[in-house]
């Protein structure tokens, strides 16, 4: 039987021109594809095209995209010739950009940052990971509860009375349709940025969608 190698990272160069997101998309979904991940394609294209664009916009020279193949996920990792570590920022309702951290912050769960090869360039990774069985079973119930903003019920019931699919209040939130699923199951917390971009959405009070605390 010939044994079967699998390549467990990859490396290209991205053009830059806004264009290239698409490019950069097109190549996470095949290699997701190929490890068996295709689960975390909606992320890690979200990921991606924000650092990629985060890169593109605030720094020059030329940008790298690294994937590395992790136990039950990846490892995005986008270099690019700056030193200077990114900071996310807080962004108002009708701001057009300036959410790009958070999102990837909301994605990854806060399991991201940004390292400096040897002093010449800088790399801003993120990791994802599958939500499978497995992980679930060491996440309690009540321990998720304890950490949400959301009460996932009543942002539920609201996306109901709106008349939207789950991917539809995705789509217009900005975020994965595997994250709005995981907001309203109650798996993940919405986060200070995201929760309130939901309310807008369905036209509601942010507080009526925040966890009451008991």
């Amino acid at each position: 039987m010939t044994e079967t190698h699998v390549v467990r990272r990859f490396e290209i160069a991205c053009p830059r021109t806004p264009r290239a997101a698409h490019f950069v998309r097109g190549m996470l979904t095949e290699w997701l594809t190929i490890w068996d991940l295709p689960d975390l394609a909606d992320d890690a294209v979200l990921v991606a095209s924000e650092l990629f664009n985060n890169a593109l916009l605030h720094t020059e020279g030329p940008i790298r995209l690294h994937g590395i193949r992790l136990d039950g996920g990846m490892r995005i990792v986008m270099y690019d010739e700056s030193l200077v570590k990114p900071v996310p920022r807080a962004a108002e309702m009708d701001d057009e950009s300036g959410r790009g951290l958070a999102l990837v912050h909301a994605l990854t769960g806060g399991n991201w940052s940004s390292h400096n090869r040897n002093g010449r360039d800088k790399g801003v990774w993120a990791d994802l990971y599958r939500m499978d069985a497995r992980r679930r079973k060491h996440m309690t119930r009540r321990t998720l509860t304890n950490r949400l903003n959301q009460e996932p019920g009543a942002v539920t019931a609201a996306r109901l009375r709106a008349g939207l699919t789950k991917s539809a209040l995705a789509q217009r939130v900005g975020i994965s349709a595997q994250l709005m699923s995981d907001i309203e199951s109650g798996w993940r917390s919405a986060t200070p940025e995201v929760l309130p971009r939901i309310a807008g959405v369905l036209n509601c009070p942010v507080t009526a969608l925040e966890r009451k605390l008991t």
